[in-house]
């Protein structure tokens, strides 16, 4: 009977502990599906303002070079049809979608080089103001869509981690996200021979300005220059004369400046010096002495 209650327990064990991973895989898949919507709601987002901003490029140019109706009306057809997928198909991405924004981007890419064309149109400030946000747009565009895309890459990692997270995406209908196709930034290109337009020019494509090498002042002092001086050799009578050849002098050696004389110094003067000899003893004379007359 023990053994029995033993495998019980275990088999509770188990079923508890896949439970408890099983619905943390859930939670963690009902977060990551919410996140991607949120994403995706903000590449919409940056879609439509793309839209209006291309809408009044199309306006601009269509005043001031109503020649090019060709490209301006190819523009506003792409447009529109874009516009009318991200209703139908708006809560997802597709990839009908996708390649109409592929395809209207290369149509705003010639709608923008018409600039180089048209002076007037180039240097009106609404056309160089409707470039600008067209630029921010797509920039923020491109910045949303990478964390779109970064989020639904980890989203289907995790469908297919391993068994246990396969069966509950299974069992709670957790489909693979779709990511949105990337393209190009809508720039115009650039004619050759031409000068990049300004509103294009990047500050990190603007050429440096050339330091130009400073003039030596007058504190400044040249090096002495050598010219070459001609020598002529003495005549040989036994062959030609030897052609000149220049030397060149060398350059005079700084001279150092002259040291100033010292003074005179006068000897030392050496106190006499006194010896002290004792006084040597008097002989006697022969007078004096005794037992002599």
């Amino acid at each position: 009977m023990n053994w029995i209650i033993v495998l019980v327990l275990i088999v509770l064990i188990v079923l508890l502990v896949a439970g408890l991973a099983a619905m943390v895989a859930y939670t963690n898949f009902q977060y990551q599906r919410t996140a991607i919507k949120e994403a995706w709601k903000r590449v919409d987002g940056r879609l439509q303002g793309r839209y209006d901003a291309i809408a009044e490029l199309t306006r601009l140019v269509r005043r001031y070079a109503p020649a090019e109706t060709r490209i301006t009306d190819e523009v506003d057809a792409l447009r529109q049809a874009a516009q009318e997928l991200s209703i139908t198909e708006g809560t997802a991405p597709s990839d009908r979608r996708a390649d109409a924004e592929r395809e209207l981007t290369v149509a705003v890419r010639g709608l923008l080089s018409l600039g180089y064309a048209y002076p007037d149109l180039a240097g009106n400030r609404n056309f160089l103001a409707a470039q600008q946000t067209l630029a921010q747009e797509q920039k923020q565009l491109s910045n949303n869509r990478k964390q779109y895309n970064q989020l639904v890459e980890a989203y289907n990692g995790g469908l297919e981690q391993n068994r246990g997270t396969r069966w509950v995406a299974h069992y709670f209908k957790f489909s693979p996200a779709m990511p949105f196709g990337t393209s190009a930034p809508a720039q115009p290109p650039v004619p050759a021979g031409a000068a990049p337009h300004p509103a294009q020019v990047r500050p990190e494509q603007a050429r440096p300005e050339q330091a130009r090498p400073a003039q030596p002042g007058p504190e400044q002092t040249r090096p002495a220059q050598t010219r070459p001086v001609p020598v002529r050799p003495a005549p040989d009578a036994a062959g030609p004369t030897r052609p000149l050849v220049p030397q060149q002098t060398p350059a005079a050696a700084p001279t150092q400046p002259a040291r100033a004389p010292r003074p005179p110094q006068s000897p030392p003067v050496h106190a006499p010096q006194v010896t002290h000899n004792p006084p040597r003893a008097l002989r006697p004379t022969a007078a004096a002495r005794p037992g002599r007359s």
